[in-house]
């Protein structure tokens, strides 16, 4: 059986490869206007001829990944580009994302870095990178409260719906210095939003500090996010702040990564 080097004319081929580019080009282009565009609209942000990328539409509207309204003459992504990107984010996750970003992270500071999120309010941890062994892990479910850890927190204080009304009052306590009381974790949930990132000041393990910062979707829900992890002779409090920014700054990137978007703050 003959391949399709040795049917398709090399001329042909450039051809079609040069019309899947361009297809690709106005796809993405559509991507970004939530309100649609017109063709010439999009013509004019890929640079095409206003027929050529009329014809590209026409091409992915026939595979469900345009969608052309004929009450405003505009074109909108259609539901084949939005399945194709689901499943992307559902095989993949933020796990194969965060995995060099951690790494990088726990070399820079030497410390342990978490990748996590809260199933059933306790907390699960998706990965974990120590430096000084120099691997990752995937320790898995934790018995850790989601209110006792600075992943829980992050989470929890970027979420539109907390929850909060399925907490137990007093809270379960780990340590004396684990929150006990619903009104401090929300005024403490308020300040991690603010932050942009929450702190566990030993609240599930005596002489340990963590900061955490929340990873975002698509929609901006917070799906999971990340932690520094460390003695607190290591990580005394007037090193919060910068540590914090780093996590922050390194879960921003995970973010964009995967595809989601930060949400706004006031």
């Amino acid at each position: 059986m003959r391949t399709v080097d040795e049917v398709v004319p090399d001329a042909a081929r450039e051809g079609s490869v040069r019309a899947v580019e361009r297809a690709l080009l106005v796809l993405e282009a559509l991507s970004h206007r939530p309100d649609g565009a017109t063709a010439s609209e999009l013509a004019r942000a890929t640079r095409l001829s206003v027929s050529t990328a009329h014809r590209l539409l026409v091409t992915l509207q026939g595979g469900g990944f345009a969608v052309f309204e004929r009450s405003t003459f505009r074109w909108r992504v259609g539901r084949a580009a939005f399945f194709t990107g689901s499943a992307f984010a559902d095989d993949r996750g933020p796990t194969a994302f965060a995995l060099p970003v951690i790494r990088e992270l726990g070399l820079a500071g030497g410390e342990t870095v978490n990748l996590g999120r809260i199933e059933n309010g306790r907390l699960v941890f998706l990965a974990r990178f120590e430096p000084r062994a120099g691997r990752c892990s995937a320790p898995g479910v934790s018995d850790l409260p989601a209110h006792c850890s600075s992943i829980g927190k992050a989470i929890l204080g970027s979420a539109k719906e907390p929850q909060l009304l399925v907490l137990t009052d007093p809270l379960p306590a780990l340590t004396p210095k684990s929150i006990r009381s619903p009104s401090e974790l929300v005024r403490q949930l308020g300040l991690a939003h603010a932050a942009g990132f929450a702190v566990d000041d030993e609240e599930n393990t005596i002489g340990l500090r963590c900061v955490a910062a929340p990873i975002f979707d698509e929609l901006r829900r917070p799906v999971a996010a990340i932690s520094v992890a460390a003695p607190a002779e290591r990580f005394p409090k007037h090193e919060v702040a910068i540590r914090g920014m780093m996590v922050a700054a390194a879960a921003r990137r995970i973010t964009y990564a995967i595809g989601g978007a930060e949400p706004k703050r006031a």
